[in-house]
């Protein structure tokens, strides 16, 4: 079904408006997550080109990629942020859970590459990560 931008914005003011942290003093953790949740699909919804890729892959995006059935890896399961634990370096957190998925994305994609014309890609880095060292990731 085609949802209008009007809808969509009025959708997302009720639903957040109802989870916002600040309104749920006492679920603030819950709340926070959910409120988060609100937030990056209007961000999706709003966005015309983020709104065609989801139309294009909503069934994979909302099932969290579960009919992956290639032995390659399943991006779909970290798109949003229900993939990590808050911007920290823990072992669910966003750092660890995204350099854990590029180095994997690496090492498949050596699989392709001729031996001697393989470059080791730099590391997606920490929250401490110089911003020099992070922008030799963006630019690789």
């Amino acid at each position: 079904a085609v949802v209008s931008t009007q809808s969509t914005g009025k959708a997302h003011r009720k639903l957040a408006l109802r989870w916002h942290p600040d309104k749920n003093k006492d679920n603030a953790e819950e709340a926070h997550k959910v409120y988060q949740v609100i937030q990056e699909a209007y961000d999706c919804l709003s966005d015309p080109q983020e709104k065609a890729f989801y139309d294009k892959h909503r069934e994979q995006i909302l099932r969290g990629g579960s009919d992956h059935k290639s032995e390659d890896i399943n991006v779909m399961a970290f798109y949003g942020s229900s993939s990590y634990n808050g911007f920290t370096d823990e072992p669910d957190g966003f750092y660890n859970v995204y350099n854990d998925l590029f180095v994997e994305i690496s090492q498949e994609d050596q699989r392709y590459v001729d031996a001697g014309d393989w470059e080791e890609p730099p590391l997606f880095g920490t929250s401490t990560t110089d911003f020099e060292e992070v922008r030799q990731f963006y630019n690789w």
